[in-house]
């Protein structure tokens, strides 16, 4: 019995170093992607399906496209980890991740999976009609005086109150008598008197405020003031008349 068993193991070995594909099966990545029409990150039985969609994986020579089902297959995957990008269509963004839709809307459309074995992984998303609408809101100075020479921060609150996550950007400028020492975010830009700072992306409303604080240093007397804004990105923005504030400071010589 012991020789049997010994024989065995040393076949099985053999055979699996012949035969790669025994060893590593390939795998699949697929899902399907529909029309949240409640909102809810829950797929209720008339939303419909979402055709023509575009589905990334990197390192693969094309991309998915959902068909006529909100269907798409990614097949013959080596083992390992992949990022997922899925686009967003004219007039959609995706959903609030729920019950039936796997992907974070903070991630810009991008999910990763890993698949080993000949595994099947299943992501599933959800997208909604969008109304973008960034907002720009009270903006507060830590000092209302100060003299030449001295620093002012202005507290500038922002927010989201569309229903779909958006990058939001910050621009910022400014008149002679202020000079930019520091903003929050990842600044982008900065020339003598604006810069803009990328923020990421904002999901839609919260009880929580966000904010970001720009610390100038007075270079000249006058009544000076900031202007914070946030331009709207290529799909317009619902109401910009609330993408915009500024801030005042006097500056005493």
């Amino acid at each position: 019995m012991r020789k049997f068993t010994v024989g065995l193991v040393a076949a099985a070995a053999a055979l699996l170093a012949v035969s790669p594909a025994i060893a590593e099966r390939p795998n699949t990545i697929n899902g399907e992607i529909w029309l949240d029409v409640n909102e809810d990150g829950v797929r209720q039985a008339e939303e419909p399906p979402l055709a023509g969609v575009v589905v990334g994986l990197p390192g693969k020579p094309a991309n998915a496209t959902t068909d006529e089902r909100g269907r798409y297959r990614f097949t013959g995957l080596a083992d390992g980890t992949y990022e997922i990008e899925f686009n967003q269509p004219v007039g959609h963004g995706l959903t609030v991740p729920g019950r039936d839709s796997d992907v974070d809307w903070l991630r810009s459309g991008r999910h990763t999976v890993t698949v080993q074995h000949g595994s099947r992984q299943r992501v599933d998303a959800g997208y909604r009609k969008a109304n973008h609408d960034r907002s720009v809101g009270i903006v507060e100075a830590d000092r209302a005086t100060i003299a030449v020479g001295e620093r002012v921060t202005f507290k500038v609150f922002y927010g989201n109150v569309g229903n779909v996550a958006d990058q939001i950007q910050l621009d910022a400028r400014w008149g002679t008598g202020l000079k930019l020492e520091s903003i929050t975010g990842n600044v982008h830009h900065v020339w003598d008197n604006e810069a803009t700072t990328l923020l990421g992306a904002v999901a839609p409303s919260s009880a929580e405020p966000n904010f970001v604080l720009a610390t100038f240093v007075a270079t000249a007397p006058g009544e000076l003031s900031v202007d914070f804004s946030s331009p709207a990105g290529i799909e317009g923005d619902s109401n910009p008349a609330n993408n915009a504030h500024r801030g005042h400071a006097t500056v005493l010589g």
